[in-house]
């Protein structure tokens, strides 16, 4: 005869009672006594390998999923940060190289209009000409500065997203192994 799980174990618990000289309330007297055989037993145990396994198994690959599905987001967000980095640099190189050549042109215009109309004060126009040249140096100057302490603020702020990202995601993943692996010794305790 085949017995199900809850009979085999009612079963055993019935043989464990009694080998412990255990007699709850004496509910068992006057009905008939169950025994499980050393097959009984094994199929059991045998269940419960296999409910072990298969828990074990899932939990492994749930966290397996999860690890790799971080690691695929964390890349992804990685590659946002440098694309964004590079971006900036280009656009300060841009910029400067803008503002150096705007800065040039309009100094050579104002030269040519105004030489052949004031050749006295053409000492004065090259020293003003020497000082809107230092002064686009020094706005150059300034916006790489600017720009550099931005980008140095934008980093340190994507490291700290990313950290924090981070240390949430490991919490997260530690949480359900730690989860999982309750989970598991629950079941084990509800299976012995």
């Amino acid at each position: 005869l085949k017995r199900t799980r809850l009979e085999t174990l009612r079963s055993l618990a019935s043989l464990k009672g009694r080998a412990s000289g255990c007699c709850p309330g004496r509910a068992h007297m006057g009905k008939k006594a169950q025994y499980a055989t050393e097959e009984d037993l094994a199929g059991v145990k045998q269940e419960l390998q296999v409910e072990t396994q298969r828990a074990k198994d899932g939990g492994e690959k749930a966290s397996r999923d999860v690890r790799n599905e971080l690691i695929n987001e964390l890349g992804k967000v990685s590659h946002v940060v440098t694309s964004n980095a590079e971006t900036t640099k280009e656009a300060i190189a841009r910029v400067a190289q803008d503002a150096a050549t705007h800065g040039q042109m309009c100094a050579n215009k104002v030269k040519e209009e105004l030489l052949p109309m004031f050749p006295q004060l053409q000492d004065m126009i090259v020293a003003s000409q020497k000082n809107v040249e230092k002064q686009i140096a020094q706005v150059d100057a300034d916006l790489k500065v600017m720009f550099a302490d931005e980008l140095m603020a934008l980093t340190q702020q994507f490291d700290q997203e990313m950290t924090s990202v981070k240390t949430e995601l490991l919490a997260n993943a530690e949480k359900w192994a730690r989860d999982a692996a309750e989970a598991l010794v629950k079941e084990r305790r509800e299976l012995d």
